[in-house]
């Protein structure tokens, strides 16, 4: 089966093609790079794991390619927009619209990855542009990152508050009290979980340096959302 090269669906080192010459309709997704084979089946085991689980997440197909060396998945196709290309370009209140949407999503998995003790329903890597919108659902790509965390709790932690931040840097930094009201009330209820997204920043030693590393940042790229930006609002926002 002869495979033609496609443009990347979000940002990775890894490499898209599409089959040609008919069959089910996928993407092989072609691992690169060091660890390619752990890679895959790290993602492979995940994408099992949040379908079984009920969570949306591409099917993976059997689609043998004798000729192909590399480590590989067929997938299913999805067809809509990221969350970055929304958040970029469809005005605030749609932004807002289809943020919300993502993270009530979120906020499900991670009530049921807290509940069943499962690190794997938590993106290790999650970003804007890894999260596809589509008419059948809202699908958390990239699943191929080792977990960080052994802890479920701070594992979601991290991620609501990597999100949250390429949320805000799309949108502009002047939306970002909107963007944490919408997480405020995505995850009513799990306020310990928005607590640690803050202590996670403010609770590390040596404030001083932290402090002053984020403002040496800030001021080389001014328009760039740091760890501070979103804990020191998220704050804010839990304070009332």
């Amino acid at each position: 089966m002869r495979l033609r090269p496609i443009d990347k669906p979000f940002a990775t080192a890894n490499d898209f093609y599409e089959p040609v010459g008919g069959g089910t309709p996928c993407l092989v997704k072609v691992y690169r790079g060091r660890s390619a084979r752990a890679r895959r089946d790290r993602e492979a085991e995940a994408l099992a794991i949040w379908r079984r689980q009920g969570f949306d997440a591409p099917e993976v197909f059997e689609l043998p390619l004798g000729d192909l060396e590399a480590p590989y998945l067929a997938i299913s196709r999805l067809e809509g927009s990221s969350l970055r290309q929304i958040l970029a370009g469809s005005g605030l209140e749609a932004g807002l619209e289809a943020l919300a949407n993502v993270l009530v999503r979120m906020r499900k998995r991670h009530d049921r990855a807290i509940e069943i003790d499962e690190i794997r329903l938590v993106h290790p890597d999650s970003s804007t542009g890894n999260v596809m919108l589509t008419d059948s659902g809202v699908f958390f790509l990239d699943l191929e990152a080792r977990p960080k965390f052994a802890d479920v709790r701070e594992a979601a932690a991290v991620e609501i508050g990597k999100l949250s931040r390429w949320a805000v840097r799309d949108l502009g930094m002047q939306h970002c009290r909107a963007a944490l009201g919408e997480l405020l009330k995505a995850y009513a209820g799990r306020r310990e979980l928005l607590e640690r997204v803050v202590q996670r920043v403010h609770g590390r030693r040596l404030q001083f340096l932290h402090r002053w590393r984020d403002r040496r940042k800030k001021a080389a790229q001014p328009g760039e959302v740091t760890k501070y930006d979103i804990a020191d609002a998220l704050a804010e926002v839990l304070r009332g």
